[in-house]
């Protein structure tokens, strides 16, 4: 955690040393897995495609447990470039942004 403090700290440094300003959003985003419609389906065939067995999910409890700590991460990574892409740029118009995931199985 410290490392990446310090990272932050470097990185807002920079920016201003470049006359670019401090930043002005700051941003807290949640993967909320139980709660994503469309991860079930992108996680079933995920899993046909790397292991090569046909789930579902909706009835297999523990195999979805399973998965959402497997393959999640990844999904939620292209969710937030996505995000950052559209909405950060064309919005909010960002210009540069740093990241820090921290992901905790079965939370989020």
């Amino acid at each position: 955690m410290e490392t990446k403090k310090g990272e932050l700290y470097s990185w807002i440094n920079h920016h201003v040393e470049k006359g670019r300003g401090p930043p002005n959003i700051f941003m807290t985003l949640s993967c909320a897995e139980y709660f994503w419609p469309d991860l079930k389906k992108l996680l079933e065939k995920c899993i046909l495609l790397t292991e090569g067995i046909k789930v579902y999910l909706d009835i297999d409890l523990p195999k979805l447990n399973q998965a959402l700590n497997d393959y999640t991460i990844i999904f939620f990574q292209i969710q937030v470039n996505d995000f950052l892409k559209t909405i950060g740029q064309e919005v909010f118009g960002t210009k540069h942004c740093w990241g820090r995931f921290e992901f905790a199985k079965s939370r989020g």
